[in-house]
């Protein structure tokens, strides 16, 4: 995709840099991080490593799935891009998506087959967040373990990530956020509590994005089922009234005390 600048006024208006992502090259399983200038067009190509989005090589054979958040890759292009002198300005608010496509490069002698599938560019918001559904196999998607908690080799793994709470504290970190509360005020999560011994789910959350800053005042807590059936709850966050700003982390405690049975999340999903 082409990262340009469309102010009408700004001297640099129609410039622009490639933001791409290398999937195949058949000299290496993972491509890595490439930055240079493209002769053909006068413009910097920024092509982070492969690995910040498939944790498998495409040289598997197998469909891959590849997905993740561009917009930091769209930042540290933008500062390689002005720093080399390609571009001027590194005020982000500047630069749109310009355009997409997908090209490959081969030489003569070989012939080449590349199947693609569902191809999207998605634009979540502080108003519209994305849902976590763990619908890839082994893709946390930003979630991760904490403390008194492990999860299943290979999970998640057919929709769902399983877990297993132990010890007296189990918690699970979610990714950077951002959650606009005047518009966000729900948190719909669908579970299975296994056999745990205590029923009760509570979720943290901080509006300054660091890991370990979490207090009771800005926590909200249900009561679960304790058994093996699938069960969605909704949690009104906003009835708390320490919902406010904008949300940059959560942390869920699927459990106070964990007793080694397991706990799966299927979704975790937001609503107004």
């Amino acid at each position: 995709m082409t990262i340009q600048n469309l102010v009408d006024d700004d001297p640099d208006y129609g410039k622009y840099f490639w933001l791409g992502i290398g999937v195949y090259d058949d000299r290496v399983p993972m491509t890595s991080l490439y930055v240079n200038g493209d002769a053909g067009t006068g413009s910097l190509i920024y092509s982070p490593a492969f690995s910040n989005f498939a944790t498998t090589s495409v040289q598997s054979g197998s469909i891959v799935h590849v997905g993740g958040d561009m917009l930091p890759f769209v930042q540290l292009g933008l500062q390689a891009a002005v720093q080399r002198g390609f571009l001027r300005s590194n005020d982000l608010s500047r630069y749109y998506v310009g355009g997409m496509n997908v090209g490959w490069e081969i030489t003569g002698l070989n012939i080449g087959t590349i199947e693609l599938a569902n191809i999207s560019l998605t634009q979540y918001t502080a108003q519209n967040p994305r849902s976590y559904e763990f619908n890839f196999d082994r893709n946390q998607e930003g979630w991760t373990t904490v403390f008194d908690v492990e999860q299943f080799v290979n999970s998640p793994q057919n929709g769902r990530w399983m877990l297993r709470p132990k010890g007296s504290d189990p918690q699970i970190l979610s990714p950077p956020l951002m959650l606009d509360t005047t518009v966000v005020t729900k948190l719909i999560i669908r579970i299975s509590n296994g056999k745990q011994s205590e029923e009760q789910l509570q979720v943290f959350w901080n509006t300054n994005n660091i890991a370990n800053s979490f207090s009771e005042s800005a926590s909200f807590s249900i009561n679960i089922k304790p058994d093996d059936s699938w069960h969605e709850y909704t949690l009104n966050l906003s009835s708390n009234t320490n919902w406010h700003g904008i949300v940059r982390r959560l942390r869920i405690d699927p459990v106070r005390s964990g007793n080694g049975d397991h706990f799966g999340i299927d979704y975790i999903r937001f609503a107004s």
